[in-house]
């Protein structure tokens, strides 16, 4: 919805239109398929089309993006057990179950990503100072 509300303001949306409308998001998903290359290390020349736009890049990829590029980050943190409800009705929807032990692993992956882009200097961080977004 964070992305709706942006293009409905006006700000142009960086989408590849891959994943399409469903009954989880009517609207249609507003991402693009290559910010998962990121961690893998793939081109990132790419996000140079991205200057102007708005493009969505969950909390994990962030200390991914490239050093020499600028950046400009609207952070969404939401309350962990509305993502976790949101990703078990996204599940049913699709005829898929979750168990308890995929719910921590989701947990355990979103508060860890959380925690290298908010404290990057931590020991806990995986990421140094100097590869966390600028």
């Amino acid at each position: 919805m964070m992305m709706q509300m942006l293009e409905a303001g006006g700000l142009p949306i960086l989408s590849d239109s891959a994943r399409k409308a469903d009954e989880s998001n009517p609207e249609g998903y507003r991402e693009m398929e290559r910010v998962k290359e990121l961690a893998k290390g793939g081109d990132a020349s790419w996000l140079r089309e991205a200057r102007g736009r708005a493009i969505k890049i969950i909390a994990y990829y962030l200390p991914y993006l490239p050093p020499n590029l600028n950046y400009r980050v609207v952070f969404l943190q939401r309350d962990l057990t509305e993502v976790l409800a949101s990703q078990r009705r996204m599940l049913e929807a699709r005829g898929e179950t979750s168990d308890t032990t995929s719910v921590c692993t989701t947990c355990s992956v979103i508060t860890s990503a959380r925690h290298r882009v908010f404290c990057p200097n931590d020991p806990g961080s995986s990421r140094s100072k100097s590869d966390t977004v600028r």
